[in-house]
This record gives structure tokens, sequence and C-alpha cells, in this order.
């Protein structure tokens, strides 16, 4: 992208919800199987926004214990599952705000590029300030759980010393630490 002129850059218009394609698909497909099943995709994207999903109502307890996906693990357990058997996507999945969010970062790549403020425009780096956030936040969550799962073993060596000595208050101590570690350590993961 080095070698990109300005014509080639161009903003990308997020306004779009529907390509021409999708709709002469579905003119020409007309009494067709696939033809069937666009129209199902549409039915299920339409319902969209006007219900929250599953996740979106369930209560933290079962969040934690994705016990807001049981019925689907049933009827998947049943028989196999249909589209009308999964939920749809909450808004902030959905590709549409999703695309809108990328080109937002894009348009702002590509203005630097136009100011000379950059040498090119980076999708790399559009990707990274769109939907970078949490992958950092997951990294340092990471980093804690790797100390907390090698920190368990030191514990435990210093329950052990604790026994050896016959000193109960420094036994409580450390199996204490010993389970904390591992609650922390769960929470961190989840």
């Amino acid at each position: 992208q080095a070698g990109a002129t300005n014509d080639e850059l161009t903003p990308v218009n997020t306004t779009t919800t529907a390509t021409s394609t999708e709709k002469s698909a579905n003119q020409s497909d007309a009494g067709t199987g696939e033809a069937e099943e666009v129209k199902t995709n549409e039915r299920t994207e339409n319902k969209a926004p006007n219900r929250k999903t599953k996740e979106e109502t369930a209560n933290i307890v079962s969040i934690l214990t994705f016990q807001w996906l049981s019925q689907m693990f049933v009827t998947g357990y049943k028989q196999a599952l249909q589209l009308h058997d999964l939920d749809f996507l909450r808004d902030r999945d959905r590709s549409q705000a999703l695309v809108e969010k990328f080109n937002v970062e894009w348009d702002q790549q590509v203005t630097r590029y136009r100011n000379k403020e950059i040498a090119a425009p980076s999708v790399p780096r559009a990707l990274l300030r769109a939907f970078g956030a949490p992958f950092y936040v997951a990294i340092v969550l990471k980093l804690c759980q790797d100390v907390i799962v090698f920190a368990n073993p030191t514990f435990l060596q210093f329950y052990l010393q604790a026994m050896y000595d016959d000193n109960r208050q420094f036994q409580y101590i450390w199996s204490g630490a010993m389970f904390g570690a591992a609650v922390l350590n769960t929470i961190v993961l989840q």
C-alpha cells in the first residue's frame, strides 16, 4: 500500500444495508431453496433490533455458568440445530456495527495519509484501533492468571514447610492463600 495514490484510497460508505447483488439474488432465485434461505435470514435479522438476546437478559449467575445457553444445548442434544434454533446476535456483534467501527478508523487512516501525517494507511493499525481494547484487557488478565498459576506451587511449598515445622497458624494461612489463588484464578479466567 505504500505506492497507493489518493484516488485509490477512498473512504468507505457505511450507510448501505443491503447490496444490489443480494437484492438481485432474491429476485432471480424466487421459488428455489436458496431464495427461501435468504428470506429466513432476513426474517431472523429483521427481528433482532426489537428484542434482546438471551445473553443480554440473563442474570450474573446465568452468565458466569453459561446457563443461558442450556436450552440450545438441550435442543442440540435432541436434534441437529437449525438456523431458527439459534439466537440472533447482539447489536454490537452484528457485522454492520463492526464494519462501521472499522470504517471510522480506516477513514481516519486515509485522512492522515492525505494530510501527510503517516507514510501509508495501515489495515492492521485500523483493526487494532477499532477492536484492540478487549485484547489489551485480555493480555493483562492472562498475565495475572499466569502469575497466579505459578504462585500456587510456591504456596504449597510454604504450607508443607509449615507442616514440617508443626506451625498450625502458618498452615491455615498458606492453605487459605492456595484457596484464594484458585478462586482468583477462576475469576480472572472467566
